[in-house]
């Protein structure tokens, strides 16, 4: 037996004190059920998981290359731990990438947060939805955004050199093949950067024609930020400059695009 005190909140009750004792009063609510059976195909079998059903949200999941539509949504409880929510999310995506990052989005400024959500497993859904949505109770959801990320090179170890690069490979038709963590020296240059992209399988295939369109052995990195162009980098540019919040996006020059 339970009171409910509010909403999705219960207190057990002691069935050897009165309830008198336990300060049970006229209006007060009781919850209760019978003995539950091993092995129960119900989808909440005690009071105490549907209550926590009750206060589940509902989080709308958005991929970081297009942060304008829904990719997928999810009802997940408030105190579900990181873990459990990156669970969620790849068993949703079907896939085992070796790495995923959640973002913060601001619903009204139709921002993604130029950070992402740090790991840690002692850190609620209420906390990582708290920056942007303060109060919970949002009937129409809450929105985190999502990148899946495949580590190319090894993070280095406590090296003030070196410059972490998240960069996006597109083809032609401005479709995104793959994303990659990049780890290299603060002194390299851009067009350094492009030919170690230009080493991986996926970044290959998707070379020189795409849907007929022709390419030229010429490459590109654009910094991007919330979906539009920011800057064209130089090939001569190097990464130490770069914004280290900033989204990369690598391809090769069409031919009707080389100057």
């Amino acid at each position: 037996m339970f009171e409910e005190l509010k909403r999705g909140k219960l207190r057990p009750l002691k069935m050897t004190k009165s309830l008198d004792e336990q300060q049970i009063s006229h209006g007060s609510v009781i919850v209760f059920q019978k003995a539950i059976v091993v092995n129960t195909n119900y989808t909440f079998p005690s009071v105490t998981e549907f209550y926590n059903h009750l206060q589940s949200v509902t989080v709308n999941f958005r991929h970081l290359e297009n942060t304008t539509i829904d990719a997928f949504s999810l009802l997940l409880g408030p105190n579900s731990h990181y873990n459990d929510v990156i669970f969620s999310v790849l068993q949703k995506l079907g896939v085992d990438m070796k790495k995923i990052q959640l973002y913060g989005y601001n619903e009204y400024f139709q921002q993604t947060k130029p950070t992402p959500i740090k790991p840690d497993q002692n850190q609620k859904l209420k906390d990582m939805l708290a920056f942007y949505h303060p109060v919970l109770g949002n009937s129409e959801g809450y929105t985190l955004v999502f990148e899946l990320i495949e580590n190319e090179t090894p993070k280095p170890k406590n090296n003030n050199n070196i410059k972490p690069l998240r960069i996006t490979w597109y083809n032609m038709i401005a479709i995104p093949i793959k994303s990659y963590q990049l780890y290299v020296q603060k002194s390299a240059t851009v067009s350094e950067v492009v030919i170690e992209l230009l080493k991986y399988p996926d970044v290959q295939t998707s070379l020189h024609t795409s849907y007929g369109i022709k390419g030229t052995g010429k490459y590109r990195l654009l910094e991007i930020f919330e979906g539009k162009i920011v800057s064209i980098l130089k090939n001569n540019e190097t990464v130490e400059k770069i914004n280290p919040n900033a989204l990369l996006r690598a391809e090769e020059i069409p031919i009707d695009q080389v100057e």
